[in-house]
């Protein structure tokens, strides 16, 4: 099961989903839409220790009208991968750098999606292993 958190006022949802039984549980930071702290606390506890997988993107859009795309920082992406790395039971899953990092970095990708164009430390697209997941 997974929540997505784009902003750290929605880590609630986090808090929410790690109560319930799962096999797996992840969290999807995207659309990555500022720095996230993914090492908080709340009710009591580091939210993070009751999942097993963080998949991190940016927002894909157009330059403008209703898809409208927005900002999203390559060192949001650092700080998320080198607190997470920190943790044994944590996988990362780097799906895309989004169409704001696209356009900033000139990636010939339009979301942003090649990996082989970014950043050495963003190169990352680990899986959970299920042989050894506690409900």
């Amino acid at each position: 099961m997974g929540v997505s958190i784009g902003v750290q006022d929605s880590f609630h949802r986090a808090l929410t989903l790690s109560n319930i039984p799962a096999s797996i549980r992840f969290i999807s930071g995207e659309p990555l839409l500022e720095e996230l702290d993914f090492l908080i606390e709340m009710g009591g506890k580091r939210i993070i220790d009751s999942f097993q997988w963080v998949i991190l993107g940016g927002e894909s859009g157009d330059e403008s009208g209703p898809y409208k795309y927005r900002q999203c920082k390559v060192e949001w992406f650092e700080r998320a991968i080198g607190d997470l790395q920190s943790l044994k039971h944590v996988k990362i899953f780097v799906k895309q750098l989004g169409s704001h990092l696209q356009k900033e970095m000139n990636l010939r990708d339009r979301f942003g999606g090649e990996m082989k164009e970014w950043p050495e430390g963003l190169k990352i697209r680990e899986f959970p292993e299920t042989d050894s997941i506690s409900v």
